[in-house]
């Protein structure tokens, strides 16, 4: 009998909160989170937060992101969409494997590795 095996997120690697990539930022640019909260004019705590993992980027916190770091605030939306998928994709995945069958015709690309 073969037993399958069970999905794993596409490339096999853990989801990663945007705050992550936000504490590699402040360390390569040695900015304390006190003084990433000013520059984006946001409350005293927000950055510590996001590196935290505790509050997610909002399209207003994207949008103080980009301004302040010089980059498109759509980054920082799908880096934020792309750590909610795949942390519903390790939650939810298995059971979405057993209630979902794939279309005849292969459908489309799907988010999971299957068999690997």
């Amino acid at each position: 009998m073969i037993k399958e095996k069970k999905p794993r997120v596409k490339n096999g690697l853990p989801p990663i909160h945007p705050g992550e990539h936000i504490a590699d930022y402040l360390d390569d640019h040695a900015i304390s989170p006190a003084e990433f909260d000013a520059g984006l004019a946001v409350p005293a705590g927000t950055t510590a937060l996001l590196l935290d993992g505790c509050i997610d980027i909002t399209p207003e916190l994207a949008l103080r992101l980009g301004r302040y770091i010089c980059t498109a605030a759509e980054l920082w939306l799908n880096l934020q969409a792309d750590y909610e998928v795949r942390t519903v994709a390790c939650q939810c995945g298995p059971a979405i494997v057993k209630q979902v069958a794939p279309m005849p015709d292969g459908g489309g690309s799907s988010y999971f590795v299957w068999g690997q």
